[in-house]
């Protein structure tokens, strides 16, 4: 058996503790206050509604004060690799471009030249169709 964990396994442990990360403050902060049980059901209507009114705001600060600047770290950590990677990429490409070049162009001049061929085929077949539909 192999003594290292699977990749799939870290990459759900990496995704496990970052939404601990984003959850667990709120928690934290939400404990701070006691909140007492509402006794009718228009307290508990009214309790109700007072956190949906919260959660829009709470969501956008998460993400504005926790998410997105770990999000920003992790791009500035993967853009080197990834534009490294995007260059070599973009040579490559270009070398095969010139590569194929002249064949391409030799191609487009036949298929041009082809065009031009079946052009008044085309444009008399469609001038007689449309002659018998008129009929």
């Amino acid at each position: 058996m192999n003594s290292q964990p699977s990749k799939t396994n870290f990459q759900i442990l990496i995704v496990a503790l970052v939404i601990l990360n984003l959850v667990l403050p709120d928690f934290v902060f939400a404990q701070e206050k006691s909140v007492q049980v509402p006794e009718t059901l228009e307290e508990a209507k009214s309790f109700g509604f007072s956190i949906l009114n919260k959660l829009p705001n709470a969501a956008r600060r998460v993400w504005r004060e926790e998410a997105l600047p770990q999000l920003k770290k992790m791009w500035d950590i993967a853009r080197g690799p990834l534009e490294s990677l995007w260059n070599k990429f973009l040579s490559l490409l270009g070398k095969e471009v010139e590569k194929r070049k002249p064949i391409l162009e030799e191609e487009f001049a036949k298929e041009k030249e082809e065009m031009r061929e079946d052009l008044p085929k085309t444009g008399q077949s469609i001038w007689e169709r449309f002659k018998a539909l008129l009929d």
